[in-house]
C-alpha cells in the first residue's frame, strides 16, 4: 500500500490554497500545471481541451518551452491513437493512468502519434487525469517524461489533486457560462433599454443586470440580489417553460414593465429579459363588453396559454379559436397577443 509522506501532506494542503485562489477559467490550465509540478516530478507538463470531432486542441504548457520543436497539429491529428484518452472517453474513468498501461514501448513506437509527435516532444512516458469529458470534448492534464515511468507513488498523488480540480473545473465554467450570458445579453439588449435576469428554475435569482435592477426597483418596488426569489408572479412565467413564452406585462409607476422567458442554458439556468414600456392607461376591460367567453380566452392567453391549448380547454377547434381571438383584438383596439395580454394584467392590477 502507497502511503504519503509528511512533505507530500504539506504540498497537497498547499495546492488547495492556491486552487482556491483561481477565479477565472482561462487561469486554471496553467495554474493548475505550476501546482502540480511541485508535487509529481516532470520533463514538462500540459494542460489539454482536445475538441475530438474538430479536432481542435487548447494546450498550456508548464514550462512554456516544453514543447518546442514539435509538430502540435500532428497531435491533434493523430489523438484517436492516444490509449488514454480513448479509454477515458470509452469509460468515463478519469483517474491517473500511463501510455503504459495500455501499450509496451515497442507498440508505442509504432504509432503514427509517437513517430509524428511524441519522439520529438521527448516523452517516452506520460501520465494522464482527465477533469471532464464528453463525446466531443476531453479536459486533461498530461504529466510527461524522458526517463522513469510514473509509479504508484504519482498516481495517488494525481488522484487526489484530480479531485479538487474536477470541483475547480465544473465551477469555474459554470462562473464562466453565468458571465458570459449576462455580458451578451446585456450587449444585444442595452440599446433597446432592456435588462436581464438570470434565475434558477424554480426563480431564485442568480444575477440581474445593473438595468433589470433599476426596471423592478422604480416600477415594482423590488429589489434583486443573487439568492433572493422573483416575485411568484414573475417566476410562473419560467416554471415549466422549455422555450420562449409569451411575455408578462405588469402595471408599473410610471407605465407598463414586461418580462420574456427566453431561454434555458445547458446549466439549466433561465434567462428572463425585462423593458419598459410606457404606453397610456388604457380604459377597464369592462368598457370593450367582452362576452364571458371572450374574457376566458383572454385570461388564458394572458396566461401563456398557446391557441392549442386553449382550444383543448374549451373542447372547440384552433380555428375557432382564431376567430374568438380576432374578436377580441378589434374589441380592444389592439393588434396582437402581447398587447392584449397588457390590458389583461393592467386591468388586473387596477382591481
Amino acid at each position: 500500500m502507497v502511503e504519503l509522506a509528511e512533505g507530500d501532506l504539506r504540498a497537497l494542503q498547499e495546492f488547495d490554497v492556491a486552487l482556491a485562489a483561481i477565479d477565472h477559467l482561462g487561469s486554471l490550465g496553467s495554474a493548475a500545471l505550476g501546482l502540480i509540478g511541485k508535487l509529481v516530478p516532470c520533463d514538462y507538463a500540459t494542460y489539454n481541451e482536445i475538441d475530438v470531432r474538430r479536432r481542435r486542441t487548447v494546450v498550456a504548457v508548464e514550462p512554456f518551452d516544453g514543447l518546442d520543436g514539435t509538430d502540435y497539429s500532428a497531435f491533434q491529428r493523430y489523438v484517436g491513437q492516444h490509449p488514454v484518452v480513448t479509454y477515458s472517453r470509452r469509460t468515463g474513468d478519469g483517474s491517473a493512468h500511463t501510455i503504459s498501461d495500455f501499450l509496451d514501448r515497442r507498440s508505442f513506437h509504432r504509432t503514427d502519434l509517437y513517430a509524428n509527435f511524441f519522439r520529438d516532444a521527448r516523452a517516452e512516458h506520460q501520465a494522464a487525469i482527465t477533469l471532464t469529458y464528453t463525446p466531443s470534448l476531453v479536459v486533461g492534464i498530461a504529466l510527461n517524461r524522458a526517463r522513469g515511468d510514473f509509479n504508484s507513488h504519482d498516481r495517488l498523488l494525481l488522484n487526489l489533486v484530480r479531485s479538487h480540480l474536477v470541483v475547480a473545473h465544473r465551477n469555474l465554467s459554470r462562473l464562466q457560462e453565468r458571465d458570459r450570458f449576462i455580458a451578451a445579453l446585456e450587449s444585444s439588449l442595452a440599446d433597446q433599454s432592456r435588462g436581464v435576469i438570470l434565475t434558477s428554475p424554480t426563480g431564485t435569482v442568480i444575477e440581474a443586470s445593473d438595468e433589470a435592477r433599476r426596471l423592478l426597483a422604480s416600477h415594482r418596488g423590488v429589489t434583486l440580489t443573487p439568492g433572493s426569489d422573483l416575485p411568484a408572479r414573475i417566476a410562473a412565467i419560467i416554471v415549466g417553460a422549455p422555450s420562449r413564452s409569451e411575455p408578462l406585462v405588469l402595471a408599473g409607476q410610471n407605465g407598463h414593465i414586461c418580462f420574456r422567458y427566453l431561454a434555458r442554458s445547458d446549466e439549466g439556468h433561465c434567462i428572463i429579459a425585462v423593458d419598459e414600456r410606457t404606453w397610456n392607461e388604457p380604459p377597464p376591460l369592462a368598457a370593450a363588453n367582452l362576452t364571458a367567453r371572450e374574457h376566458g380566452i383572454l385570461a388564458m392567453l394572458a396566461s401563456s396559454m398557446d391557441n392549442r391549448r386553449i382550444a383543448a380547454e374549451l373542447g372547440v377547434s384552433v380555428r375557432t379559436v382564431h376567430k374568438h381571438l380576432e374578436h377580441i383584438y378589434a374589441k380592444l383596439d389592439v393588434g396582437d397577443r402581447t398587447s392584449a395580454a397588457a390590458r389583461w394584467f393592467s386591468d388586473q392590477d387596477r382591481s
